[in-house]
């Protein structure tokens, strides 16, 4: 029998609170000071909060006619958390003689503003930090209410705060967990957790098969942590939480100029801008990441080389000869590995038409398949990962092409697929790309092509030239620093261009040193040019985006501003 949900209304009535008498307020909105939401500053400092929620825009009714306000904050997108039932009374209009607590400016721009005195009630204060409603999706933007209008049910609820972690194993999980997620771009949740690390003031750093990583604590304190566990933890409290991580790292943290740089470049080459603020770190954590312990999808470089057996160790398959792993492609733990041979028989000895259209694959399944099998509608159902490898020789090892999504698929038999490559989401940062210096290409196609460009997302990045610069450059001051600054929708893929010139075993490399995204590719080459004039009038430019700087020039130009 379906159970009748219970509504934040009922609540309401069962403390004698007419919903009439309420306004929600739910507390949203860009980000402020050092990149803080309003649920951080809450978390933080509640006295700035509720002064926050006081100071509202002139001539509101709709708040000026309710007696009582239920607060809300987002701690993660779509969440909406209940803070507290406030006693409200109109003051008056006037000018604030104060900056504003979550964003640093005057409240109403120095303008007049509604004046409230508030009081916080002691009903359903079993219930802040740990209640969440359903907020209308369709209203979601709209951050005041009338209750008795808003028939909201409550979703969750949790009593208690979560554990603290007591052993490293504990520590270790969270962290692997978290990378997990951070190495994964097709999990959904990930967007969110680079959001904590952008706007996180604290940090466990860690290694990882590809270098440094940085974790922010404030996840890490708490056992089996997730982020919708961390959304609904009511009890999470940094005071807590801090201790229990020093208990097991045997430290504390603080500031370090060495790890702000390693941060600064772990967030460039996640695509992340950096906020200008302090950050402490806790001592680097040795954490042992095998491969293993990575999403597949995480474990391969976009035009590596690869076998089979390699690619099988890799993902803890245990193969044997003359199954569907020998012969063109198989399906394990729900995603699918992709082996074609372009231009060449198999070891089957069929010679499929497989071959390269521009970036795009065109490639056969199969003898005999056809539409509706089973295997095939998994394939091409998009739910399922798929991985290409191809290679243009028999005996040749195959090159990871990355991960793809069918564009055209025929209804012939075999069936014959038009996969479209998208290698961005395969690369690992900071993977080791030596092998694709070995990578070979799709062959030539000849022709009239049409290039369309797109306007969206583009980044401003500031590049360094790793590698023995004073014999390179013997002219340059001593210490001098080599540097790039440009923009792009993808820093990561450009630094791989500008190191396939390179050749393989160079002691030369380009490393991201900062990244700063911006809407549309107009305002980031108005900030490039910017930057680029800066250079030439300061003497410092080598010609086009290059640049020789000081250590200390250096550290200036990675707010990018």
């Amino acid at each position: 029998m379906a159970t009748t949900p219970i509504l934040f209304n009922d609540l309401l009535r069962e403390r004698g609170i007419q919903p009439a008498d309420v306004r929600l307020l739910r507390h949203h909105t860009d980000p402020g000071l050092d990149g803080q939401s309003l649920h951080d500053l809450w978390m933080r400092d509640r006295e700035g909060f509720e002064l926050y929620q006081r100071t509202q825009k002139a001539n509101e009714r709709l708040l000026r006619t309710g007696k009582i306000w239920a607060a809300f904050t987002s701690p993660t997108p779509g969440v909406s958390l209940f803070v507290g039932l406030y006693d409200a009374r109109f003051e008056k209009t006037a000018v604030a003689e104060w900056d504003c607590p979550y964003r640093g400016d005057r409240p109403g721009r120095g303008d007049p503003v509604d004046l409230y005195a508030t009081k916080l009630r002691p009903e359903l204060a079993e219930h802040i930090g740990t209640l969440a409603v359903g907020w209308d999706p369709a209203s979601i933007r709209s951050w005041k209410r009338y209750a008795a209008n808003a028939p909201f049910v409550v979703e969750s609820q949790i009593d208690a705060a979560l554990p603290l972690i007591e052993t490293l194993e504990d520590l270790t999980r969270n962290l692997m967990a978290f990378e997990r997620l951070r190495s994964d771009p097709g999990d959904p949740e990930r967007g969110s957790y680079l959001g904590f690390v952008q706007r996180g003031h604290c940090f466990l750093p860690y290694t990882t098969p590809d270098g440094i990583a940085f974790a922010p604590s404030r996840l890490l304190g708490y056992k089996e942590n997730t982020l919708e566990r961390h959304a609904a933890n009511g009890g999470k409290d940094g005071r807590d939480s801090d201790p229990a991580i020093a208990g097991i790292v045997g430290s504390t943290y603080a500031e370090s100029a060495e790890l702000e740089r390693a941060y600064r470049a772990f967030c460039g080459a996640n695509g992340l801008s950096v906020h200008d603020r302090k950050r402490k770190y806790w001592p680097v954590l040795e954490l042992s990441l095998s491969p293993r312990a990575l999403p597949p999808r995480a474990r391969f470089s976009v035009g590596a080389l690869y076998t089979r057996g390699e690619v099988a160790e890799m993902i803890g398959l245990q193969t044997r000869r003359g199954g569907n792993w020998d012969t063109g492609y198989a399906q394990v733990d729900g995603e699918f590995f992709v082996f074609a041979n372009v231009g060449s028989k198999g070891r089957t000895g069929h010679d499929y038409p497989n071959r390269w259209h521009g970036k795009q694959l065109i490639w056969s399944a199969k003898t005999g398949t056809r539409l509706g099998q089973s295997q095939i509608v998994a394939l091409l159902s998009g739910e399922h990962p798929v991985h290409i490898f191809w290679r243009a020789g028999e005996r040749e090892r195959f090159t990871y092409a990355g991960l793809a999504a069918p564009l055209e698929v025929e209804d012939t038999t075999p069936v014959r697929v038009r996969w479209d490559l998208d290698p961005g989401p395969g690369r690992r940062i900071g993977a080791d790309t030596s092998s694709a210096h070995n990578r070979r290409g799709p062959p030539p196609i000849a022709g009239a092509r049409t290039t369309i460009y797109g306007d969206g997302p583009t980044s401003v990045y500031l590049l360094e030239l790793d590698g023995p610069i004073a014999q390179l450059f013997p002219t340059l001051p001593e210490k001098s620093r080599v540097i790039k600054i440009g923009i792009s929708n993808d820093p990561l893929r450009r630094v791989g261009d500008l190191s396939c010139g390179l050749p393989p075993g160079c002691a030369l490399g380009w490393r991201i040193v900062a990244t700063r995204l911006f809407p549309t590719g107009r305002e980031a080459f108005d900030v490039e040019s910017m930057l680029l004039e800066r250079l030439r009038l300061n003497g410092w430019s080598l010609g086009g985006e290059f640049a020789a700087v000081s250590d200390a020039d250096l550290a200036r130009l990675t707010t990018l501003a």
